[in-house]
């Protein structure tokens, strides 16, 4: 095929533009030295490298009655007594009431956020939200009522709590909810949440039942709480946190993240 096309030399033109701007250029071709010590992923327990779990799920994916995939959504036929099984071993892993496996933390949050929230709800998110989440936000129901405030700010976060019970007064008459979407770790900046300081400011501005709290612990998952159970398990806020999303891509050391 001709690369000699206005899509493709505008796509040139593009990658040259940023890479005259400073950005790096990345070539997939390039290899990362598999003999370097690794302070770059996200394989924190380096649990994807270890050799006797490894060989453990080679023993155990040989003995799995579908090894290479379910054949269909679970929607239709590809629902399976495994997929069950895991959900409720997460269930009680995690300590929550129910568990829902998703084949990403992105399509996790993504869908999340563009189904749960109804017409009249607000988003109120930390500027730092992840990518996903944000992408749950714009076809969300309640995509015209989004507000963000700065990075791990408890007194922004109460500050705009108040802003958006003065604008949307259906919540305080007791008749739409409030999502909160924050990180428990934010990767890029490598700031934890003041999880237990934003939910009692929460709690005491939100009339009760109508706050809904959304924790992204893919950074954490693994690595804080009781057997890695995560960061809301180790501040014990279980029973104040609505919606947690653990992912099996970072510290688990597996996919999905």
């Amino acid at each position: 095929m001709s690369q000699d096309s206005p899509l493709h030399n505008a796509l040139e033109q593009l990658v040259l533009t940023r890479t005259l701007g400073g950005e790096r250029k990345i070539s997939f071709d390039e290899l990362l030295p598999s003999s370097a010590g690794d302070f770059f992923s996200n394989d924190y327990l380096s649990l994807s490298t270890d050799t006797v779990l490894r060989e453990h799920f080679l023993r155990q994916a040989l003995a799995a009655p579908r090894l290479f995939g379910s054949s269909a959504s679970r929607l239709s036929t590809g629902n399976s007594a495994e997929f069950n099984a895991l959900e409720g071993r997460l269930q009680r892993f995690f300590g929550y009431p129910s568990a829902l496996l998703f084949q990403s933390g992105y399509t996790a949050n993504a869908t999340f956020f563009s189904t749960v929230p109804q017409e009249g709800d607000v988003i109120i998110y930390d500027e730092r939200t992840h990518t996903s989440c944000r992408e749950g936000f714009r076809s969300s129901a309640a995509r015209g009522a989004t507000y963000r405030f700065a990075h791990n700010s408890v007194a922004a976060l109460e500050e705009c709590i108040q802003k958006v019970l003065r604008k949307h007064p259906q919540i305080t008459q007791g008749n739409s909810t409030v999502f909160f979407s924050v990180e428990s770790l934010y990767s890029m900046e490598g700031t934890f949440c003041p999880l237990v300081e934003m939910v009692e400011v929460i709690e005491k501005l939100v009339p009760a039942g109508h706050a809904h709290i959304v924790v992204d612990e893919a950074h954490t998952s693994a690595l804080c709480g009781p057997n890695g159970s995560g960061y809301i398990s180790l501040l014990g806020l279980h029973d104040r946190i609505h919606t947690v999303v653990h992912t099996f891509g970072k510290g688990w050391g597996f996919h999905g993240g």
